[in-house]
């Protein structure tokens, strides 16, 4: 009963020294979590899973690629099933067999990193690599590729169908244009001095509609590749990337817009403040100019020199108001051009100074 006694307390103190040792682990490697990226074990196109850690002579690295090579050997095994792949204990790991080949061996400091044990990790994996190897083996056989060539075959006669029926109609479009008694073959004139002649505008209108043509069939061929290479799995990755360059761009301006439209009713309640508030200001004008209004020691003909310094100013002053609500208002490029638009009203505002200094003048010799 002694020595039983004894061995019972020192498997739990075993128990003990094991958990505190997990413990200290785990808590290393949530530390590491953070700054540490695994390798992706990659035999096909999609990543099965990651590793974190070495095993023996194996570097992480090292043991994603021996892992996806063994997995990918496997998709050449045409009578290769998905319960033939077996877990065995072994003393420190958990390994992943395929008839009498190793795949994977999964070990604590695995199981740790997914925050899992080691058995249900391994059966985890089990199960991601039967199903991996079983639809690469289906996207590859003979019948799917068949079948996805002939859809590829589809798409690209669809493509030269258009490509004709867009150049029969724009062939069509230019026989319609040679007309003489067109409007766009007089020519554009101002005054007496003709700018563009007949044969130049026809020149010009041809050029454009070849102009447009040519680029409806290259939008046409762009938006076809995705469609093509979207039907073939090892290539549609590329086909992610070409809808990517379109769509993405798109999904930021609408995104941008979207934003913006809490600024842009803000703009637009300014602008209709302020234009109501000149036009308060050029109905007073009116009104005095016609007589209709008078004010003591203000004659009828200051009404309009007077409105023009005050809608100068409304205006100065509704765009300094509006101004933080415009896009790209804080940004550098924004701010230089803000300053250029500046300088150069500053220079084109000399006559107007020279108006307000003669309506000033004319105000002083009337009082």
């Amino acid at each position: 009963m002694l020595k039983r006694a004894g061995l019972l307390k020192e498997l739990a103190t075993l128990r003990q020294s094991d958990s505190l040792r997990q413990a200290r682990q785990k808590h290393q490697v949530d530390s590491l979590r953070k700054f540490v990226n695994g390798f992706g074990v990659v035999p096909f196109r999609d990543t099965l899973f990651y590793i974190f850690t070495r095993q023996g002579s194996f570097t992480p690295k090292d043991r994603a690629e021996a892992i996806a090579k063994r997995i990918s050997n496997l998709s050449d095994d045409y009578s290769f099933r998905a319960d033939s792949l077996k877990l065995v204990a072994a003393e420190q790991t958990e390994d992943i067999f395929y008839k009498n080949n190793l795949l994977v061996s999964v070990n604590d400091q695995d199981a740790l990193w997914q925050n899992t044990g080691k058995e249900q990790l391994a059966a985890q994996w089990k199960t991601l690599i039967g199903v991996a190897v079983k639809q690469n083996q289906q996207e590859t056989s003979w019948g799917t590729l068949l079948k996805e060539g002939g859809m590829a075959l589809v798409v690209i006669i669809l493509v030269i169908a258009l490509i004709y029926a867009i150049g029969r109609l724009f062939r069509w479009v230019l026989s319609k244009t040679q007309s003489a008694d067109a409007w766009y073959t007089r020519g554009i004139k101002i005054k007496n001095y003709e700018l563009v002649n007949a044969s130049q505008s026809v020149y010009v209108l041809h050029g454009l509609i070849r102009l447009v043509k040519w680029v409806s069939i290259i939008v046409l061929i762009y938006l076809a590749l995705p469609v093509l290479f979207g039907i073939f799995p090892f290539t549609k990755n590329i086909s992610d990337t070409l809808l990517g360059y379109i769509t993405t761009p798109l999904k930021k301006v609408g995104i941008a817009i979207w934003d913006y439209i809490p600024n842009l009713m803000t703009i637009l309640v300014l602008v209709v403040i302020f234009r109501y508030v000149l036009k308060f200001f050029s109905y007073i004008k009116v009104e005095i100019e016609q007589g209709k209004l008078t004010i003591p020691g203000f004659y009828a003909d200051w009404a309009n020199p007077t409105y023009q310094i005050m809608r100068v100013l409304i205006l100065a002053f509704a765009l300094v108001v509006i101004f933080p609500y415009m896009p790209g208002s804080d940004s550098q490029i924004f701010k230089g051009v803000s300053v250029f638009v500046g300088v150069l009203f500053t220079f084109g505002s000399a006559g107007f100074r020279e108006y307000s200094c003669w309506a000033c003048t004319d105000l002083h010799a009337r009082l």
